[in-house]
């Protein structure tokens, strides 16, 4: 960007459909640019990936209100990745979410951070421990048909209820 930068982010903001965010303790808390510029996207309802640095923690962005499950970390031990990662993950943003449509966005959005949640509890290790070390009190669960929606929905409240008990 030349010139006016302020006038220049005015403009291309607006044109956008969502902003890649890069957050460092730099861009954070020391460049009035970059605040500037998340200003300027929520104001005109752009989505904000953010790309979480090294030096910041998850917990400083979301207290910005930019989230983990609308984000990607940098990792500089795996450069030669980052590129196609952040690429794939604009690719299922935009599968996900209708840049186009805001009302069905808002919605889009939940769901997505609903799947990246359940993602993060069925894999993490907490959840497969668990699920290892109370397999034998559960595994009846696991015979019951799945068929409908309703059925799916009670499986997994029952399997969560289950692990939460213990």
């Amino acid at each position: 960007m030349v010139g006016d930068i302020s006038r220049s982010m005015q403009d291309n903001i607006m044109k956008s459909h969502l902003i890649l965010f890069i957050a460092t303790n730099n861009s954070l808390y020391n460049s009035t640019d970059c605040n500037f510029e998340i200003e300027l996207a929520r104001r005109h309802n752009i989505k904000i990936i953010p790309i979480k640095g090294i030096d910041v923690g998850w917990e400083e962005l979301e207290k910005l209100g930019l989230k983990r499950t609308l984000g990607t970390e940098y990792n500089p031990k795996r450069f030669d990745t980052i590129v196609q990662n952040i690429y794939d993950y604009i690719k299922k943003f935009k599968r996900e979410i209708d840049l186009f449509d805001k009302e069905k966005d808002v919605i889009e959005q939940k769901l997505m951070e609903l799947k990246d949640i359940f993602g993060m509890v069925v894999n993490s290790n907490e959840f497969k421990n668990n699920f290892i070390k109370y397999y034998s009190q559960i595994e009846n669960i696991f015979s019951h048909k799945k068929k409908t929606w309703k059925e799916k929905v009670n499986f997994l409240h029952e399997i969560f209820k289950k692990i939460n008990e213990f």
